[in-house]
């Protein structure tokens, strides 16, 4: 087994036990919203059963006591408020939650995507350096990352010789930025 399998190993099993991990992170949350909406759900409906067992008591108490009956009204409409302002804190903290929950989803991707280029660009340094025996060299001065790998790209395709001259001019072109910084 050489190295490059070695490292491919590595990264294989480093994907496994990420991909493990957010998908336990995921569950996890995905129980606990269930859990939260089932238990939210059961106070809504002992709120709503509460509001009508008082509605009913306070219908029967003030019969015929107009006074009594608009404060009763009241008292039901404050609650009422009460009641929907929970309601609307509560649903604004699900939002919140289903938010983060997005925004996880969005890195972790994000960051999978980072991680499966870089496996890419070790793969290809470890062909280049396998094909010439030195490194890939490059003043990346003035340049983009893809200006980098499609040079990098042009010049694996080249013959020893000709990639150890264009090596050299490059070491070349890096000290004289350097002086040129020095300067």
């Amino acid at each position: 087994m050489n190295l490059k399998d070695k490292i491919f190993l590595l990264i294989v099993v480093g994907f496994i036990v990420g991909g493990s991990y957010i998908w336990y992170t995921y569950t996890e949350i995905t129980e606990r919203m269930i859990q939260m909406e089932k238990e939210h759900e059961t106070h809504i409906d002992q709120v709503n059963k509460e509001f009508r067992k008082d509605l009913k008591t306070l219908d029967l108490q003030f019969i015929g006591r107009g006074k009594h009956v608009r404060q009763a009204q009241k008292d039901i409409v404050s609650n009422r408020e009460l009641i929907l302002s929970k309601s609307d804190s509560l649903g604004s903290l699900i939002e919140d939650v289903a938010y983060n929950l997005n925004e996880l989803s969005r890195n972790v991707d994000k960051h999978f995507i980072s991680v499966e280029q870089n496996i890419r660009d070790i793969e290809e340094s470890i062909e280049y350096r396998a094909k010439f025996g030195f490194p890939f060299i490059i003043a990346v001065k003035g340049k983009n990352k893809n200006d980098i790998l499609n040079d990098f790209k042009k010049r694996i395709q080249n013959d020893l010789n000709s990639e150890f001259d264009e090596a050299k001019k490059q070491v070349m072109k890096i000290a004289f930025f350097r002086f040129k910084d020095i300067a």
